[in-house]
C-alpha cells in the first residue's frame, strides 16, 4: 500500500487504489493503533475534501475509538 497522507503519532492513510486504509494511534496513558477501512462515504468526503477531511475523521477516531473498534481490521 502506498502511503498518501501522514501526520506522524496522529495518523497514516493508505491506498492501493482498490481501498483506502486510515491508521490512527489512540490512547493516552496506554497508546494503541486502530486500523479501519474507508467506506465509501468517508472515500468521497476525502477525494472531495482532502486532507481536512482526515484530519477531522482521524480526531474522531482518536476520541471516540469504542465507536469503531466494529470496523477495526488486523492488517
Amino acid at each position: 500500500m502506498k502511503v498518501l497522507l501522514e501526520k506522524d503519532w496522529c495518523y497514516t492513510l493508505y491506498s492501493n487504489n482498490e481501498s483506502y486504509r486510515l491508521e490512527v494511534i489512540c490512547g493516552s496513558i496506554a497508546l494503541y493503533e486502530l486500523k479501519i477501512l474507508l467506506n465509501q462515504k468517508e472515500i468521497e468526503k476525502f477525494l472531495n475534501h482532502g486532507e481536512s477531511y482526515i484530519i477531522e475523521l482521524a480526531e474522531d477516531i482518536s476520541k471516540n475509538s469504542t465507536s469503531y473498534l466494529k470496523r477495526s481490521i488486523k492488517n
